[in-house]
């Protein structure tokens, strides 16, 4: 099984913060809400609660903005601050306190450089914690940097798994898709974000679109029955792929290729995005044409519970003649499925239906 964590390491780094702060630093118990509390007295220091940003990124530094100028009820709108620095290994970062949120969130909060007080990551304190100790005072040992997972900044530890992960993703941004006429049937290939497919072979087809007359099937009258005047669509040297995410075993997708309920990782494309080949398997000669028969046969089998030959599977209704159309309109691309430089035999649903 293959690790994947979707991100990148900005340049610099955009802190946008608002008004100086007074915070409570500690655990829920080192806290005093109240004067006569007992207990210690609460320590307080003095931060700026910050955004970091991506200072590549507009739209992100506006959201941050937008945060850090947020105020509650009737008090006056903040005004941010915003200072870029150069994304380089931080070494001085302690956590304050834990802050919970709404729905049952929560999120360490830490303040870097004395300063900017901000969310540490439930994941990247786990990693520190078992990797890198924490000294006292919450004192961070080790070097951090700012992470851009998704729309969200992520302060991460230098040399953890989480960081190495990041940066190989980063790192292919630039590779290009391997070109059409490189692809070999039976290669392994995989994206960025290694998704995984095999590559079957070039493949014409033809895609069946039902008019849509904007009327849901429960509002259709019972007398009304599907006329499968299907609007064609011919596709001509496409690239046909088993696709599977990398969770799965290699060994295990064999198995699964040929399998009755699977269609849904057959994928065609005019276009892919997989950077690299991984791996090789065996494709025999006929598996287009067994993909296609597979496809046929079911749809003949619906066909003959439509026509009353057939009875519908255990706790199912009968199927009727909308639920055929769209179910020749879904698997069409596979029922029209043959190697490229075949003609294709296009499945003709009203033939069987006139024999049936």
């Amino acid at each position: 099984m293959s690790k994947v964590a979707v991100g990148s390491i900005p340049e610099k780094i955009s802190y946008v913060y608002s008004d100086e702060q007074e915070v409570a630093v500690g655990c829920p118990w080192d806290i005093s809400w109240y004067e006569e509390d007992d207990g210690p007295k609460t320590i307080k220091e003095k931060v700026y609660p910050a955004f970091p940003a991506d200072s590549n990124d507009e739209k992100m530094i506006s959201r941050a903005k937008q945060w850090a100028e947020s105020s509650y009820y009737n008090q006056p709108k903040k005004i941010s601050q915003t200072t870029e620095v150069d994304n380089k290994p931080i070494t001085n970062i302690r956590v304050l306190s834990l802050e919970h949120r709404g729905n049952g969130g929560r999120a360490y909060k830490a303040v870097i450089d004395n300063k900017y007080y901000v969310d540490l990551r439930e994941d990247v304190l786990m990693d520190v914690i078992l990797k890198a100790g924490i000294e006292k005072n919450g004192v961070l040992q080790g070097e951090y940097v700012w992470a851009k997972m998704n729309s969200q900044m992520k302060i991460v530890r230098v040399g953890s798994e989480l960081h190495r992960l990041i940066v190989e993703f980063d790192s292919k941004k630039d590779i290009k898709p391997v070109g059409k006429k490189d692809l070999e049937i039976g290669g392994v290939y995989q994206d960025r974000k290694k998704n995984r497919a095999i590559f079957l072979g070039y493949v014409n087809t033809v895609t069946f679109k039902a008019p849509d007359d904007g009327v849901p099937r429960w509002r259709r009258d019972k007398k009304d029955v599907a006329k499968f005047d299907f609007k064609k669509t011919p596709m001509k040297k496409a690239m046909l792929f088993y696709t599977f995410s990398h969770h799965e075993k290699l060994a295990d997708v064999k198995k699964n290729m040929t399998k009755k309920d699977n269609h849904y990782h057959f994928s065609i494309r005019k276009t892919h995005t997989y950077i690299e080949k991984i791996d090789q398997v065996e494709i025999k000669a006929d598996f287009i044409e067994k993909l296609r028969n597979k496809a046929r046969d079911e749809a003949k089998q619906r066909i003959l519970e439509y026509t009353g030959h057939k009875e519908p599977e255990k706790n199912y209704q009968r199927i009727d003649s909308w639920g055929l159309e769209d179910h020749i309109e879904y698997h069409s691309q596979h029922l029209n499925l043959f190697p490229y430089g075949t003609d294709v035999d296009e499945f003709d649903v009203k033939k069987f239906l006139l024999f049936s």
